[in-house]
């Protein structure tokens, strides 16, 4: 399992056009978060059933997938929600294999401007949405990631 990051957003305004299409794919990995813990032939159809899910509903995650192995699956969506228009996570942290990745597909949703940060400290990555399915990383600096820290 991967190790849980400390995330946040900033100016996470969902585009109108695309809020039900995010609600349905938060809804989606919410009800196939249990999918690393089931083995065999179950496992089987239902990777392949999430990949082909995935891959409709996101270019970036479409994009990302090589040949007949998909790419790390973005259950961490299911941890956020849309309140009056601006994406929120429902939980401090989420494990998270390719934090990048999430950002990608977050964009398709978001408008430009938005910003996702996953971790604290000097480890911290940080994006901001400059278009639909685009993202540019951003530095951080340890001194301005997350400001519950500084109050310790």
């Amino acid at each position: 399992m991967d190790e849980a990051l400390p995330w946040q957003f900033e100016e996470a305004m969902v585009r109108p056009e695309r809020a039900d299409d995010l609600r349905a794919l938060i809804q989606m990995l919410f009800q196939r978060r249990s999918l690393p813990h089931l083995t065999g032939w179950a496992k089987t159809w239902q990777v392949k059933e999430l990949v082909r899910d995935l891959t409709a509903a996101s270019a970036a995650y479409a994009a990302a997938c090589t040949g007949d192995r998909p790419a790390p699956f973005p259950f961490a969506l299911a941890h956020l929600r849309i309140r009056q228009g601006r994406l929120e996570p429902i939980a401090d942290a989420v494990a998270v294999e390719d934090p990048g990745l999430l950002a990608r597909i977050l964009s398709e949703f978001l408008k430009p401007g938005a910003e996702v940060q996953f971790g604290t400290g000097a480890a911290a990555q940080r994006w901001t949405v400059t278009g639909d399915g685009e993202v540019a990383p951003v530095p951080v600096s340890p001194a301005s990631t997350h400001a519950s820290e500084n109050d310790a």
